[in-house]
């Protein structure tokens, strides 16, 4: 895949239904319920695609809600190593 491509020229071209960078989560979930999508790509400010949300990142947050997330609602993840006897 061509990064340098616009997400417009490489997914289905009606309806193609995109948020910018930061929208929030409320207006990321009203556009999945309204246009009745179970993925939103997320785009920069020259349409290249820098994410995606779907429906199941809500589904799992409302599972999940006291997992350990980043600044940007990204999952944390943790590892312990141990160096045996």
């Amino acid at each position: 895949v061509d990064q340098s491509k616009p997400v417009s020229e490489v997914m289905t071209k009606a309806p193609l239904i995109t948020a910018q960078e930061g929208v929030s989560a409320e207006a990321a979930l009203g556009l999945l319920r309204r246009h009745k999508i179970e993925k939103l790509p997320i785009v920069d400010g020259h349409g290249k695609l820098t994410g995606l949300i779907t429906v199941k990142d809500f589904v799992k947050t409302e599972q999940f809600p006291l997992a350990t997330k980043d600044s940007d609602g990204r999952l944390l993840v943790g590892a312990a190593v141990g160096v045996g006897d």
